[in-house]
């Protein structure tokens, strides 16, 4: 029994001398590989992604999106700038399913502008300039498994970090758990729970501590949604993420994965019941540039079509860009909304000045008095003035309130653009 004990004892130390000697400790890998995923937060890449989607383990009728395009990454800047496409389990392409997306997330606004192939046939762009909008639309937007941000480690709901961050950041620390094999390669693993939910990261050594496989459990208490937990809501009660590695290649000096799959199950409350939804995210990308020339490149400025409608959703104004310029839109549907509430207005008051008056009848069945021509026709008129009286003003004072605003919301951008 006792030289059990002593050969379990050097066994473990012979371990601990091992990670000593090589300087390959847990910490030291754990490390390294956050090192190699910091290097990644600068990178110029073409990616490409096709979802399917699974309801409750059966096939979707929905088929599958693609997104193409070019994704752009400087730590707290982001943009994004390709095509999204869905099609049906045949492979035809929907209908005016095709939209040009353009996406930038900078420290000071967001924008969302996308073409819309119907009846409008234009550009369209929603623009947020509050913080909080700009940081909740970041996550939504860029990390939810659509423009392949699952290759460095990262998914939406975990604050802007990657899977290692997190595990280095968490108050309770993180486990090493020995070496497993994932597609024949060797790994390092590592588990932590944390806030953010349980993870696990199978860490290569072989291939720059890049994060070869990686897995996020979430239960309620540590859902989080555009940064904000989710522990008191019903809707959403759980979440499970995977991703594995297809490829690595070396590119500029360091290992980067090029490919894999991204699988992400949810537990959504529906009537008392419980709908797993599935999404799986094929990714790859190529023409990846670690630490490129942002500048040279002409990166991260907001390129705004001629004639772009832009909904200003933190300051309640929309624009049209005209010539190089924001300037105040009015949209038609106002004023088409102006004219037809001043239609009903002179609908409701009979008015028709050629018609001829007539009799009515009181519900006492006697008869009221003929009024004379001149006094009929005067009181048409008269209420004919007051319809267009009311017309005036409503218009007048949508214009005064449309200029209110506008008034407002341009001093706004300006007071932003000037810190």
């Amino acid at each position: 029994m006792v030289d059990k004990l002593l050969l379990s004892s050097l066994l473990v130390l012979s371990g601990v001398n091992m990670f000593a000697e090589s300087e390959n400790t847990p910490s030291d890998i754990v490390s390294s590989s956050c090192q190699t995923l910091s290097k990644l937060e600068k990178i110029s890449q073409q990616v490409y992604v096709r979802i399917t989607g699974l309801t409750d383990a059966k096939p979707d009728e929905m088929g599958y999106t693609e997104f193409r395009g070019l994704v752009r990454r400087d730590g707290g800047r982001l943009e994004i700038i390709g095509d999204e496409r869905s099609f049906n389990n045949a492979g035809e392409e929907y209908p005016e399913s095709y939209n040009m997306v353009r996406r930038w997330a900078l420290p000071n606004k967001f924008v969302n502008l996308k073409f819309f192939h119907d009846t409008r046939k234009h550009w369209f762009a929603a623009m947020y300039m509050r913080k909080d909008n700009i940081t909740a639309k970041r996550q939504t937007w860029f990390y939810g498994g659509n423009y392949g941000m699952a290759l460095d480690a990262k998914m939406e709901g975990n604050n802007e970090q990657n899977i290692i961050q997190l595990m280095i950041n968490n108050p309770r620390g993180y486990t090493y758990k020995g070496t497993e094999k994932v597609k024949d390669v060797s790994c390092q693993v590592f588990e932590a729970a944390t806030a953010y939910g349980r993870l696990s990261a199978w860490i290569s050594p072989q291939y720059d501590h890049n994060v070869l496989k990686w897995r996020v459990v979430k239960t309620r208490d540590s859902l989080h949604w555009e940064n904000k937990p989710m522990s008191n809501t019903q809707w959403l009660q759980a979440m499970r993420a995977e991703f594995v590695f297809d490829k690595v290649e070396k590119i500029g000096g360091l290992w980067v994965i090029t490919s894999g799959q991204f699988t992400k199950n949810t537990d959504i409350m529906r009537e008392q019941d419980i709908s797993i939804r599935t999404h799986v995210f094929a990714i790859n990308r190529s023409n990846v540039v670690i630490d490129p020339d942002f500048e040279g490149l002409g990166a991260f400025k907001i390129e705004l079509p001629e004639r772009t409608i832009i909904w200003g959703r933190d300051i309640g104004a929309n624009y049209e860009f005209l010539g190089g310029a924001l300037v105040p839109y009015i949209d038609e549907y106002v004023v088409d909304s102006i004219d037809s509430e001043t239609a009903r207005l002179k609908d409701e008051y009979k008015v028709n000045v050629e018609s001829e008056g007539t009799p009515t009848t009181s519900s006492e069945g006697a008869s009221k008095p003929r009024l004379t021509d001149t006094e009929d026709t005067t009181d048409q008129v008269e209420v004919a003035q007051t319809a267009q009286r009311v017309h005036r003003k409503v218009i007048a004072a949508a214009a005064v309130i449309i200029a209110i605003i506008t008034v407002v919301a341009m001093a706004y951008v300006l007071i932003r653009s000037k810190r």
